[in-house]
């Protein structure tokens, strides 16, 4: 991708510390290091000590500038060119059955103060990460799914708070834009995961990859049968610059790697058979309440990544490469934290 548009501009990330944002960091200092683009990142997190965790090695960079504050009090002196929102309430779906309030909170005030501050700044671009789950439940499980497509979500269920967190964010990302002329544009993304997830994180990604780690068998609460498509964490950095760099305001863009449709069930296999010196096994526990952990209905969720890739977006990596990615990053967290 040419994203020498963005060369010499300054570019925000919100949630800076979280999965997507550390690799849109990486992405984007390897565009420093081999392309000379000169993107200054303003990298932004609620915890001064996870930022100079992560980063401590270049907060005396020219290049590198950080903003600490919550994301619904957002603040920054300098100039910003672009913002990528993706800072957000993550973790899990018992973080947003457990804390509704705190998720739909932290959804909505800060997206607004983010447009109010892409606002102030005149920025020349912002994107909001958004997820597959705005679709809901389709009722067409054959059809991959569309930005023009919508589902039913349970607004009764405190679940779907997460879900109508996203949906009013884009909501007002797509009011901005109509409003006030701000070039707004949205990311759906689909299930991501590799290099970065927290070893705090509870998704089933993560559970497979800890007990692979761990030398212990995969268990499953639910059979396994919901499919979708995923997205290496490195690849959708990729696509966030695209967007911001060609995507047109006011509109939203599917990001999923197509390739790597698969259900849950296979999924942890696939752990299995990519590290059988664990000597981990798939074992079925159907006795408690799925919905207890907040876990969704089964159903297909594919997301169809046309549009993006019409940017000149395309996946580079497959899900064994994804599953090698979380896990050696897990395994390294382990040892620096030993």
């Amino acid at each position: 991708m040419d994203f020498s548009a963005l060369y010499n501009k300054s570019i925000m990330i919100t949630g800076a510390t979280g999965m997507i944002g550390q690799n849109i960091v990486s992405y984007i200092r390897r565009l420093n290091e081999k392309k000379n683009a000169a993107i200054t990142i303003i990298a932004h997190g609620r915890s001064e000590e996870k930022l100079k965790a992560l980063y401590g090695e270049y907060l005396n960079e020219a290049l590198f500038k950080t903003t600490i504050f919550d994301v619904t009090e957002l603040q920054y002196d300098g100039p910003v060119d672009y913002i990528i929102h993706t800072a957000s309430i993550t973790g899990g779906s018992k973080q947003h059955l457990d804390y509704p309030m705190r998720t739909l909170g932290t959804a909505i005030n800060g997206t607004r103060r983010v447009l109010d501050l892409a606002m102030d700044k005149h920025c020349q671009g912002v994107v909001f990460l958004s997820s597959l789950e705005v679709y809901g439940y389709t009722g067409n499980a054959e059809k991959n799914i569309t930005e023009t497509d919508g589902g039913y979500i349970d607004t009764m269920n405190p679940r779907s708070s997460y879900s109508e967190g996203k949906r009013i964010s884009e909501c007002m990302f797509t009011a901005y834009a109509k409003q006030y002329g701000l070039p707004a544009m949205v990311a759906r993304l689909t299930a991501s995961f590799g290099a970065g997830v927290s070893p705090k994180d509870n998704r089933v990604f993560a559970q497979f990859a800890k007990s692979i780690l761990a030398g212990e068998d995969i268990i499953l609460k639910s059979t396994g049968e919901t499919v979708r498509d995923y997205c290496d964490a490195m690849d959708v950095a990729a696509a966030l610059l695209t967007i911001l760099a060609f995507g047109t305001p006011g509109q939203a863009y599917n990001v999923a790697n197509m390739d790597t449709e698969i259900s849950i069930r296979d999924l942890a296999q696939k752990f299995i058979d990519l590290y059988p010196e664990a000597g981990s096994k798939l074992v079925f526990d159907l006795k408690e309440d799925s919905a207890k952990f907040g876990y969704n209905p089964i159903m297909r969720n594919v997301l169809d990544s046309t549009k993006l890739m019409s940017l000149g977006w395309e996946p580079e990596y497959s899900i064994d490469d994804m599953i090698r990615h979380l896990v050696e990053s897990l395994r390294k967290n382990r040892r620096v934290n030993k």
